[in-house]
């Protein structure tokens, strides 16, 4: 297969018509026609970009008797997508663990207030609500699961800025 007809075919199925090519390759529409109708050729400056824009290699463009491409070509096209992907929506996990976070903390102090705890040893005078059955060990288990889940929510809001600062655009 001749430069001219691989280039096409890649164009086409990077779904980028003539002129976004020749915009993104900083050329002219005419230049990408030149070369696909085989009435010219790219400048050796321009066949790199042009195959990383492509997601191919200089040798399959130039080469006649290359094969097609391999799998691991469209392996890492599947993986560049997912990190983009990832550095567009990333900030998206932070706010998940914010959730999370806000989540345990309500069913933690519904748990402590539907079992009488969290107010017991503050108004009837017992000491650390042990005549409700609970002891000392109880509300320190109660107070580490409050300390995470607020853990998780700061956490999770730092980590949302702080990606979408780093991949902002």
């Amino acid at each position: 297969m001749r430069f001219c007809e691989k280039l096409q075919r890649l164009r086409k199925k990077a779904g980028l018509s003539q002129e976004q090519l020749a915009e993104q390759m900083n050329v002219t529409r005419q230049a990408i026609s030149k070369w696909e109708t085989g009435e010219g050729m790219p400048d050796v400056d321009n066949l790199l970009p042009l195959a990383r824009l492509l997601h191919t290699t200089v040798d399959y463009l130039l080469d006649e008797d290359a094969q097609e491409q391999t799998p691991k070509t469209a392996q890492s096209d599947w993986w560049e997508r997912i990190k983009a992907f990832g550095r567009r929506y990333g900030y998206w996990s932070g706010y998940v663990l914010v959730v999370i976070g806000a989540l345990r903390l309500v069913y933690t102090l519904i748990v402590l207030i539907a079992a009488g705890t969290f107010i017991a040893p503050f108004g009837n005078g017992d000491a650390w609500g042990v005549s409700f059955g609970f002891s000392v060990p109880y509300y320190l288990i109660s107070a580490v699961q409050i300390l995470i889940d607020v853990a998780l929510i700061a956490g999770g809001l730092w980590l949302a800025k702080w990606l979408k600062r780093k991949y902002a655009e």
